[in-house]
């Protein structure tokens, strides 16, 4: 059994919800951000980022979610595919999408030697520069299968 924190975009709440559900089923104790439910209440739009900005500085959820993660022995990350904007108004789907949150959350877990896990291959440094640094990390990518975490 191992302590996990789940780190990942809010635009994935509910897999958050999904995933540390199957996680405990395999015996580990399992935390999740600091404000996944909220995330999921009807009212609440992801893309008001001054909503967002309110909600996190009031909550202090940078610093809880980092106390979490200090406090475990891994942090998974919940890297789905997720539509994202390139700029010129251009969309596109990008896999294993991996948001500034995450990528400082992973910095942190490594520096104090967490183990970390990736759902899914962080996309092509051709369209995310920083899977190289994601890379650096040395994290398990599971390929979808959580029962590799911890072997």
């Amino acid at each position: 059994m191992m302590r996990i924190m789940i780190s990942s975009s809010m635009y994935f709440a509910k897999e958050i919800l999904a995933n540390k559900k199957k996680l405990e089923s395999l015996g580990h104790d399992v935390s999740i951000p600091v404000d996944t439910e909220w995330h999921l209440e009807p009212n609440v739009n992801t893309d008001n980022h001054e909503e967002d900005y309110n909600h996190c500085v009031e909550n202090d959820v940078i610093r809880r979610c980092l106390d979490l993660i200090r406090q475990s022995d891994a942090l998974f990350v919940n890297n789905y595919p997720k539509q994202t904007w390139y700029g010129e108004g251009i969309y596109g789907l990008l896999d294993g999408y991996i948001g500034p949150s995450v990528f400082a959350e992973m910095f942190f877990a490594h520096y104090f030697r967490k183990a970390i896990y990736l759902l899914f291959p962080p996309p092509p440094i051709s369209a995310m520069r920083s899977s190289h640094e994601v890379m650096i990390m040395q994290p398990r990518i599971l390929n979808g299968d959580l029962t590799k975490i911890g072997k």
